[in-house]
């Protein structure tokens, strides 16, 4: 059985379905008392006719939130309603327009979406006076051009990733920064690392 194409709802009609990913659901209170929901509509995200910026971004949510592990198998979520339900479509998209979707997204995007989201948290009282700041790597586990071998404390060895830098407020444990460009950094990371010198502690 293959699942519909991916269009978007208008809950005009009734009906009636079961799913495991119901739970989702619970995330709207979260999203619309934030203005999370705003923050996303009013970014320059891509979007077309049939799918808006905010239901393009839902779909990357619905993945996040029930934790799919391989997003290339796309038999994990298209035969799903409720998760499709979640982004106010009728079944999620594919894993290649996930792909496609992101070629799209520009880091300058992502940044002014930071940003609001930066200035909700001050707002709403979820930010504390201090974080925890972390130098990592994250995995990159597509196809395309490779990336270098970074240092991955977590694994032990180097790894095919994207070094970044990312602070987390102590309190609401809600990750408040987050840059994927202090490669100089890492690489004297790694370099001490090889040469059996002490972590330099700092950029």
């Amino acid at each position: 059985m293959q699942a519909e194409k991916t269009r978007a709802l208008d809950f005009s009609a009734k009906e009636s379905l079961t799913s495991e990913s119901l739970g989702l659901l619970a995330f709207f209170p979260v999203l619309a008392g934030h203005g999370i929901d705003k923050a996303v509509l009013e970014s320059g995200y891509p979007q077309t006719k049939s799918m808006d910026r905010l239901r393009s971004i839902l779909c990357f949510l619905a993945l996040k939130l029930s934790s799919v592990k391989r997003h290339s198998t796309d038999g994990l979520w298209r035969m799903d309603r409720g998760m499709g339900m979640f982004a106010w479509v009728n079944v999620l998209p594919k894993a290649a327009w996930y792909s496609s979707y992101s070629s799209f997204v520009t880091y300058g995007m992502n940044l002014t979406v930071l940003r609001s989201l930066g200035d909700i948290w001050e707002e709403d009282g979820l930010l504390g006076d201090t974080a925890n700041l972390d130098f990592t790597s994250i995995p990159y586990w597509g196809d395309g051009d490779s990336l270098q071998n970074n240092w991955s404390g977590n694994r032990g060895k180097a790894l095919e990733s994207m070094p970044a830098v990312l602070a987390q407020d102590s309190g609401s444990g809600i990750i408040c920064y987050g840059d994927t460009t202090c490669r100089a950094f890492q690489q004297q990371l790694d370099r001490a690392r090889v040469s059996g010198l002490p972590d330099a502690g700092g950029p």
